[in-house]
């Protein structure tokens, strides 16, 4: 039986919460920063600050946007529609003269788009899969630089870990559990971090192909579209997936 999430995504009372965690986090966060930022230049501290910030800048005004998606679905659709566009062009851009790539590359990224915009009522909510997407991001990468460890691709992204991946999904689902784990099985919170974890995966190999750091530097100190919103777009994706294939599957 196909359960349909509540269309404000977070009921008040948990969107007071998703706030203060998030803003636990970014406290957390930067506290990490400023730890691993001993090691760094000063250059490198500057840029590490910039990104940080110009997160905060980001990601705020998006969960407030995603919380209300149904009072506001012709700026969703506006959203996910230029989100998309940007996409394609960045492919078109970093595998010039690639031809093959560049094939192959907007085959599959065309499909997971097609996923991603026509997602309107999904299981988790927009707000939800966004609130999750960066804690897995944030703290995939803050534990990764924390304890270190093994390399889990270390040709294709040599700043993930094994430590980081781990903590990051950890974190998430334990945040989103005591937020919403009456209504969000476990399940779906791993399902969440494994599509966030193959959309970096899926940006990080073909920038590797196309021998480039970054699709661009539209956001600074992140790069591209696809660099920030990679795992963003692969979770509503996949989560839009599975609403269909269990959809078809309950039908009579």
């Amino acid at each position: 039986m196909l359960a349909q999430y509540y269309a404000e995504s977070f009921y008040a009372p948990q969107f007071k919460w998703v706030c203060l965690t998030l803003l636990i986090f970014f406290v957390i966060g930067a506290m990490g920063l400023w730890h691993v930022n001993k090691r760094k230049s000063d250059e490198d501290k500057r840029e590490a600050w910039k990104k940080y910030f110009l997160y905060l800048l980001i990601v705020w005004p998006l969960l407030l946007l995603f919380r209300h998606w149904e009072s506001t679905q012709m700026i969703m659709l506006g959203f996910k529609i230029a989100l998309a566009i940007g996409a394609v062009i960045e492919v078109i851009m970093v595998t010039k003269g690639k031809p093959q790539l560049r094939t192959i590359s907007l085959i599959f990224l065309l499909l997971v788009l097609t996923l991603f915009v026509g997602s309107s009522s999904l299981y988790f909510g927009f707000a939800v899969i966004f609130f999750g997407v960066v804690i897995f991001d944030g703290f995939s990468q803050l534990t990764g630089q924390l304890v270190g460890g093994p390399k889990i691709l270390p040709k294709i992204s040599p700043k993930k870990t094994i430590g980081g991946t781990i903590g990051g999904t950890v974190i998430t689902c334990t945040t989103l559990y005591f937020i919403i784990g009456d209504i969000l099985p476990l399940t779906w919170m791993l399902y969440l971090c494994v599509s966030a974890f193959f959309g970096d995966f899926f940006t990080s190999l073909l920038k590797r192909k196309a021998e480039v750091k970054d699709f661009n530097n539209l956001i600074p100190g992140h790069g591209g579209l696809l660099d920030r919103f990679d795992s963003f777009i692969f979770s509503v994706a996949a989560s839009n997936l599975l609403l269909i294939i269990q959809s078809t599957l309950s039908t009579p």
